[in-house]
């Protein structure tokens, strides 16, 4: 039912790296906002500043998250007018930063585990890859499965050392769940609209070149392929009309063929 070939592929693959992107810079958008406030509240505030470990922990952070969204600002950016051609690399240079951030997620949730016990930091990261994105069921169960599996060990073992985690395993898990069964049914409902349109613009196309056959048709001739009288007729009301909206002349030659009927009697009507 998915099935798709492989000139169809490239076409939606390009299609869903054009969705991404916009998707993306609207992200980067976000991200530069809110880390450039966090990082000035570090400077500003006198009781945050970066005097203790901790505060410089979360101020390096920060800062990878923004380089890490700056280059692929930047990718994006320098190949706009480029996707046609390398949508491939872009749609890689995606999944990459997507993997990268939910990585940077998963480390930065690990490190807040220390303060509270919430997961926020992770769930937004896996809704984002696998709600907002377009990508590659392949590509999102790949990613987030492994990512979930090593999260979840490292809170079994905060769930070992007394702190309970029950909870946010539990809820990951089902979350997890949740969105990759909406990421692969969003990606396969792409497919089949895509599949959908591309059969009617095929049916169009067999459309138009039936009606040019018919019409091919009507004003030709079996016997000697030439133009017919409703040609003729469609022709002479064309040119008539351009003459007399243009005040010009209008000339028609007409010739016959005197004795023709001998040819046809010697060579045959097939020739003549």
């Amino acid at each position: 039912m998915f099935y798709i070939d492989k000139v169809d592929e490239n076409e939606f693959n390009k299609e869903i790296t054009n969705f991404n992107k916009y998707i993306l810079y609207a992200m980067s958008l976000i991200t530069f906002t809110v880390e450039f406030i966090t990082i000035g509240r570090i400077f500003i505030v006198s009781t945050v500043k970066l005097g203790s470990l901790n505060n410089r922990i979360y101020f390096t952070f920060y800062l990878v998250l923004i380089f890490i969204t700056l280059i692929m600002t930047i990718f994006q950016f320098l190949n706009r007018n480029k996707i046609n051609r390398n949508y491939c690399m872009v749609l890689l240079f995606q999944y990459m930063f997507i993997c990268l951030y939910c990585i940077w997620s998963t480390l930065f949730n690990m490190y807040e585990l220390q303060r509270n016990i919430f997961i926020w930091q992770y769930i937004n990261s896996i809704i984002i890859a696998s709600v907002f994105l377009y990508l590659k069921p392949s590509y999102i169960i790949g990613l987030l499965i492994p990512n979930h599996i090593i999260f979840m060990l490292f809170l079994g073992n905060l769930n070992n050392n007394g702190v309970d985690m029950t909870g946010n395993i539990v809820n990951g898990s089902i979350i997890l769940i949740i969105v990759i069964f909406i990421s692969i049914s969003r990606y396969l409902g792409k497919l089949q609209d895509f599949k959908s349109r591309k059969k009617l613009l095929g049916n169009n196309l067999k459309l138009e070149q039936l009606n040019d056959k018919l019409n091919y048709l009507t004003i030709t001739d079996s016997l000697s392929n030439l133009n017919n009288r409703r040609f003729f007729d469609e022709k002479l009301e064309y040119y008539w009309n351009k003459c007399l909206n243009n005040d010009c002349l209008l000339t028609i030659i007409m010739i016959d063929i005197d004795n023709f009927k001998n040819f046809n009697d010697v060579y045959g009507h097939q020739a003549g």
